[in-house]
């Protein structure tokens, strides 16, 4: 199961990847986010309605079943900009450190070349990603222990 999320901004345009995803039988599903800066993963299909969010973003309603983190294998993490080894700058709100803490599937992040920063401070709250793909390399610790940063 796959943990998407729906880009804004200067973030890659994420629901391009929906139709593909749900062609190929996967299973889909995006953030939602509640009170108190927290957030919840809800399953969606090729016709569930998107609402917009007062942030901006499109996210399920209601009506999207919850599924709970330890289902899912893997989930794209927005940024505003990302680091080599991992380092995530988001929004700020902690939605995606509240929910990533626990979370062991893998965490990957797509990042333009121009957003690629040498380093990005880091609290002791902060959840990095496992893989940062850009446009023509892929970063990461996984990536630096296989020697393939910069590939």
């Amino acid at each position: 199961m796959l943990l998407l999320y729906c880009g804004m901004g200067t973030e890659p345009d994420t629901l391009r990847l929906l139709p593909p995803l749900f062609s190929a039988g996967k299973a889909v599903c995006l953030p939602r986010c509640l009170p108190g800066n927290q957030m919840e993963a809800r399953l969606v299909q090729k016709d569930s309605q998107l609402v917009r969010h007062p942030y901006g973003m499109l996210e399920p309603g209601l009506d999207c079943p919850v599924i709970p983190a330890e289902q899912i294998d893997l989930a794209l993490i927005p940024g505003l900009a990302f680091d080599r080894s991992g380092g995530r700058l988001g929004r700020g709100g902690g939605y995606y450190d509240r929910w990533l803490t626990g979370f062991s599937g893998i965490t990957i992040a797509l990042c333009r070349d121009g957003l690629l920063l040498d380093t990005i401070p880091r609290l002791p709250h902060d959840v990095g990603v496992k893989l940062v793909i850009t446009e023509t390399s892929l970063y990461g610790p996984s990536a630096l222990e296989q020697g393939k940063s910069g590939a």
